[in-house]
């Protein structure tokens, strides 16, 4: 054990994950700028889809973050917003309708990308410690967060509807749990059968 700690190598090693470590707390953004197309899920998405996140070609261009107001940092020759406004709990609303409107002009009306790029848009969002989700509704409103009362009909008597659509009854529901009820990895199995359009 002694011999460890006179070899070089081994204190290599500790500073060596000691840099790691600190370059591990720099690459979680937070409030930094937006990098959604580093975001590991987004690869998964077709490029009908990633451009209605950003035009990343060599330089990085954040549309989505310019289509919901947000201010632009020039660096290194990419223009992008910062999360404290892309993933903005007043804003994910409108940035789920920007993307279904782009995604279905874009990838021919197909609600799978469209959904799939609003869990990316959500999954980086929560990575980067923002709730995932449209605000709750208020308990006894009277509303269901802005759905149409045909989205309700298969509901449970005295449920609501959470975000994402899920129907949930009582005031413990929260955007979390809809956030996890959406990210449920069903929904993919399901598609080579046809159960899910």
């Amino acid at each position: 054990m002694a011999a460890l700690f006179r070899n070089h190598g081994y204190l290599g090693g500790v500073l060596v994950l000691l840099l790691l470590m600190i370059l591990g707390t720099t690459t979680a953004q937070g409030d930094g700028l937006v990098t959604v197309y580093e975001y590991p899920a987004f690869s998964s998405l077709r490029a009908c889809a990633q451009i209605c996140f950003a035009v990343t070609d060599g330089t990085a261009r954040d549309l989505l973050g310019r289509r919901l107001g947000c201010s632009l940092s020039t660096i290194k020759s990419s223009i992008l917003a910062v999360n404290n406004c892309y993933c903005r709990a007043d804003l994910q609303t409108d940035a789920h309708d920007l993307l279904s409107s782009c995604v279905s002009r874009g990838c021919e009306f197909n609600e799978n990308d469209i959904l799939t790029a609003q869990m990316v848009y959500d999954g980086y969002c929560s990575s980067n410690g923002y709730s995932a989700g449209a605000p709750e509704p208020t308990p006894g409103a009277g509303g269901d967060g802005g759905q149409d009362d045909d989205a309700d009909s298969n509901a449970a008597p005295g449920a609501t509807r959470a975000a994402g659509g899920v129907a949930a009854t009582g005031a413990s529901w929260s955007a979390a749990n809809a956030y996890a009820v959406r990210m449920m990895p069903v929904w993919p199995a399901l598609l080579p059968i046809g159960l899910v359009s």
